[in-house]
């Protein structure tokens, strides 16, 4: 049997139709993410009746979702059952299921629809839709702060691998991971760099729950300090480097400038700041950025991905000028910041 063609032979309304049929694949993704699928799969081919009896699943049902799957190429259908393919282990819950369960849970989904309303705007989509903006929704609502937390820290962990190998960290002593989540960029570091000791700082229903590594019994627990607080109020004083990961991008430009002015007057004297996001390159093309940032248009309050020279003006706004600027993973940089006048 013929395969479907591919978008570069189809006609222009095809092409269409076949990007609105993303919110289906998505939504099938979440739902195996969801159900346990990519799972109970990983220890190898299993028939329906099998899958259908351990998920306890509809049979009929699951056959359809399994449809799917097959068609996006994240299982396969060989003789001996079904089974993940090399795209589909990545939907596992040691991977970017928890990053797929995110992405397709209601809370994240809904606001979607009001897109528009953001376009049109300006405002959060995520505050029309749940009546509060996303940090006060996780903070009351922590089934989904779970959820949240897991899906970016899966999101995350591969930028934090890349950035552990950076050999600057042999002459720091003490990391403070602000607005650090479950900590996989501590985790990375303190297992690359057996000299450092680490703090995780974020809000205290964060970091009650981080990685089991830096908890109390972890292997890393040792040289991790699991500090509670708001970075909109202070951070940690004393360290010589301060990982901002992800979090820049969530806050207007105000908001950036006050965070990054905290740091530059919290660190030890020679102290730097590591800025991780993704950058916003020249022209318009496809790109996860792009992508994100509708993501920031939806779900925050003055949040946007950035241009290198916007980050420059909120570094030297903040007292801090952008030294170097290395390439972590595709759509994620790493921006570090010295002081802008020597200590």
């Amino acid at each position: 049997m013929s395969r479907p063609q591919g978008d570069d032979a189809l006609a222009p309304r095809e092409r269409l139709l076949r990007l609105l049929g993303g919110k289906w694949v998505v939504a099938a993704l979440a739902a195996a993410a969801n159900i346990g699928l990519p799972d109970a799969l990983a220890a190898g081919p299993k028939t329906l009746a099998a899958l259908a009896q351990e998920l306890g699943c509809h049979p009929p049902s699951l056959e359809r979702l399994l449809r799917v799957l097959v068609g996006e190429e994240i299982v396969a259908d060989a003789p001996a059952g079904f089974t993940l393919t090399d795209q589909g282990r990545h939907l596992r819950s040691d991977s970017l299921g928890p990053l797929v369960r995110y992405v397709g849970s209601m809370p994240q989904w809904a606001p979607w629809a009001n897109l528009d309303h953001s376009v049109r705007t300006g405002e959060a989509a995520f505050e029309k839709t749940h009546g509060v903006d996303l940090y006060t929704y996780l903070s009351t609502h922590p089934e989904h702060a779970a959820i949240y937390d897991a899906g970016v820290d899966r999101f995350t962990q591969e930028q934090a691998r890349k950035l552990a190998e950076d050999e600057a960290f042999e002459e720091t002593r003490w990391v403070v991971d602000v607005g650090g989540g479950r900590g996989s960029v501590l985790v990375a570091l303190l297992e690359r760099w057996t000299h450092l000791r680490g703090t995780l700082f974020d809000l205290p229903h964060v970091v009650t729950a981080p990685d089991s590594r830096l908890g109390e019994g972890g292997d890393l627990f040792e040289r991790c300090e699991l500090r509670p607080g708001d970075m909109q109020q202070d951070v940690p004083e004393g360290a010589d480097c301060y990982v901002i990961k992800h979090v820049l991008h969530n806050w207007d430009d105000d908001t950036c400038v006050r965070l990054l002015s905290r740091c530059e007057r919290a660190m030890a004297p020679g102290g730097r700041v590591l800025v991780v996001e993704g950058i916003v390159l020249a022209g318009n093309f496809r790109d996860r950025t792009r992508l994100l940032d509708l993501e920031m248009l939806v779900s925050t309050d003055g949040g946007r991905e950035r241009r290198k020279p916007e980050f420059r003006r909120l570094m030297r706004d903040a007292g801090l000028r952008l030294h170097r600027a290395l390439r972590l993973t595709d759509g994620a940089w790493c921006l570090e910041a010295v002081p802008l006048r020597p200590a």
